[in-house]
């Protein structure tokens, strides 16, 4: 799997293990060329957006017969939180096999292995606008049911990956405020993405919704508006944790 995000990196495995596959894990494509020199797989997930080298970019690589990996034709699948038509298109266009959109459950991954690997069983897989808070109280803090789903009834893994989720969030966050404080629209684009990301597939639905505020708020460089959702964020962060760690 090729995943720069720790807590997306958790849920697959997550997954993956129930099933019984192995996996390998590399956060980017410069990292996942360099594995892919030495070892073989059978499917690599690819997510789109990652420092050095993104998914595109890698998927090109690999698929060229000049770069020197072992295997040029092995089935990538795109892991990503846009699921426009024309996104997709551009992961076909690319190299890419198949993609999943985010969020995705248990059943997802299964079936799209079975579509692409015969035998799947005995496979070892490479998993290599004005914004207040109170306009997102429509959306629940975190759906523990829906994560509890996804991954199998499993709660101790849930509860894993929602510890995971907030050490990582702390840090995110803080990188969110210092590329604010610079203003620097593109790296806070590309923060907020990866938090909705991590959000959407641990089922806290606020800062998921908030965070895709942000990102769009970037792109058209919205300044008092990234103010406020800067702050509106924190604040569901920290109902986040009340409602998934009670404890």
């Amino acid at each position: 799997m090729v995943e720069d995000h720790l807590v997306n990196q958790k849920v697959i495995l997550g997954m993956l293990n129930k099933f019984g596959f192995h996996a390998d894990t590399v956060n980017d494509g410069e990292a996942a060329l360099e594995i892919l020199k030495t070892k073989a797989y059978d499917m690599i997930f690819m997510d789109i957006q990652m420092p050095k080298m993104n998914g595109y970019e890698t998927t090109k690589a690999i698929r060229n017969p000049n770069t020197p990996v072992l295997k040029h034709d092995t089935v990538i699948i795109a892991l990503t939180a846009n699921a426009m038509k024309t996104d997709r298109d551009k992961c076909m266009a690319c190299g890419m096999d198949d993609y999943l959109s985010k969020p995705f459950n248990s059943k997802d991954i299964q079936d799209i292995i079975n579509k692409h690997i015969k035998d799947s069983d005995q496979n070892s897989l490479a998993s290599t606008n004005d914004f207040s808070l109170e306009g997102h109280e429509k959306h629940a803090p975190y759906d523990h049911n829906l994560l509890l789903e996804r991954m199998d009834n499993d709660e101790q893994l849930c509860k894993d990956l929602v510890v995971s989720f907030i050490t990582d969030f702390e840090e995110r966050f803080k990188k969110l405020k210092e590329a604010w404080y610079k203003t620097d629209c593109t790296q806070l684009g590309m923060l907020a993405h990866s938090i909705k990301g991590a959000a959407s597939l641990i089922e806290a639905c606020q800062i998921k919704e908030i965070a895709l505020s942000i990102e769009n708020a970037a792109k058209e460089d919205e300044k008092q508006l990234i103010d406020q959702l800067i702050k509106n964020i924190e604040k569901a962060f920290a109902i986040f944790k009340e409602a998934a760690l009670p404890d």
